[in-house]
């Protein structure tokens, strides 16, 4: 994906996370008094590091008290991976839900961090939905974001690392963890740190309804620019296989194009 000459794509991974489930809220665009990601602020020429990430998360929590932050792991490193917890009220845990009707989302960005649109994205939309002046969409959702999931990959960041793909100026981290594994092929080993905190305090204690797991094309161009896939595993329940590839998607390529003039495919 383009990051600094169309920086609507990071706008798009927003939307696309928003269609799912709410109706984006109008006028939520970052005024002088909401903080702004590292994009932003660089005019998308650069991509946050670690501490820009921990730092914005922080002042979100001191504007709202909707806002709750856990550790999902801590990587190999020695970083504190962070899990956003957005709810009116925040449920203190996953079983203050046990009588709520609040379905649980879950939103997991940079497990490649090279990739590093959803990891913008992901931020923007926290602090759009947080600080918002029309919240009644939490009344139906309870929203987990790992802004930063691979966060010892996102340190060595440089323009070198992936050159087949345009990113931001300045550079993006790279595919692997501290312990040089790719996360996104530690489903069934459990070999690293941040992939059993996923199994351990995302899957198992808060059971999402739904996931959704932000990567970027890696070189491939397409005329679209937000690109999807949906659930592929085929012992699941087929019922939900269809459901997203009949209804629930093509509900959002219709949202994204006809409300927003954005294509994806």
């Amino acid at each position: 994906m383009i990051f600094k000459k169309n920086h609507s794509i990071i706008m798009a991974g927003v939307l696309l996370c928003m269609v799912f489930t709410i109706s984006f809220t109008e006028g939520t665009s970052p005024s002088e008094k909401h903080p702004l990601t590292v994009a932003e602020s660089s005019d998308y020429t650069a991509t946050s590091r670690y501490v820009d990430v921990m730092s914005f998360i922080r002042t979100l929590q001191s504007m709202t008290a909707y806002l709750k932050v856990e550790t999902l792991c801590t990587s190999p490193e020695g970083r504190a991976v962070p899990l956003l917890i957005i709810g009116k009220p925040v449920p203190s845990s996953p079983q203050d839900l046990n009588y709520d009707n609040r379905i649980v989302v879950y939103i997991q960005a940079n497990i490649h961090a090279g990739e590093v649109e959803g990891k913008e994205a992901s931020l923007m939309l926290a602090r759009d939905i947080l600080l918002a002046e029309n919240m009644s969409y939490l009344d139906d959702l309870v929203i987990l974001i790992a802004p930063i999931f691979n966060a010892d990959g996102n340190e060595p960041i440089s323009p070198e690392n992936r050159r087949n793909q345009v990113s931001p100026e300045q550079g993006v981290g790279i595919r692997y963890n501290g312990q040089n594994l790719d996360l996104n092929r530690d489903g069934m080993k459990l070999e690293s740190p941040e992939v059993r905190g996923l199994v351990e305090n995302i899957l198992n204690r808060w059971d999402p309804s739904l996931l959704i797991d932000c990567h970027t094309t890696n070189g491939s161009y397409h005329k679209e620019p937000v690109t999807y896939a949906w659930m592929l595993n085929p012992n699941g329940d087929n019922f939900l296989i269809q459901y997203m590839r009949e209804k629930m998607m093509p509900a959002v390529d219709e949202t994204l194009e006809k409300k927003y003039g954005i294509l994806s495919i």
